[in-house]
């Protein structure tokens, strides 16, 4: 979250638009590329709403992950699912609150998709910890270039 802006809302709004753990952020629209890309909530903000720009989906049922939700609507097929549906002007593409609702689900038993998010915190995991090694390696061949340029190795 590069910028966060505090606006005035009503109570009512308030209720609308409050975000909670696990709610799917979703792009309505922009670049065609970029149509119905996600990401899930984790309150990385206390009492935070969404603009009306963006969809936000909350599971009603425990019969889908919201993880495994956010990959499939992120995928391959989600992606060229929400490219035939949307409307495009000028470079720029939407989708309306219909067309998410009539995204073709794939539901696979509960007890896989609590697997799948096991492995994508796994994975995540180690995504973070290869980008800090990498850090490391360009910090120390950085230092031992700086090194042999000025004689110093």
């Amino acid at each position: 979250m590069a910028a966060v802006k505090t606006i005035e809302a009503t109570e009512e709004e308030i209720e609308k638009y409050a975000l909670k753990k696990k709610d799917l952020l979703l792009t309505e629209g922009g670049d065609p590329d970029k149509l119905g890309r996600g990401t899930l909530w984790h309150n990385e903000l206390p009492e935070c709403i969404h603009q009306n720009h963006v969809f936000r989906v909350r599971l009603k049922s425990d019969l889908l992950n919201p993880y495994f939700l956010n990959w499939v609507v992120g995928s391959e097929r989600g992606k060229r699912y929400f490219l035939r549906s949307a409307k495009q002007t000028t470079g720029i593409a939407s989708i309306n609150i219909t067309q998410l609702k009539s995204f073709p689900l794939l539901i696979p038993p509960i007890e896989l998709q609590n697997e799948f998010e096991i492995r994508i915190h796994a994975i995540e995991k180690n995504k973070k910890l290869f980008e800090q090694m990498h850090m490391q390696a360009s910090s120390l061949f950085s230092s031992i270039q700086h090194q042999a340029f000025t004689g110093t190795l």
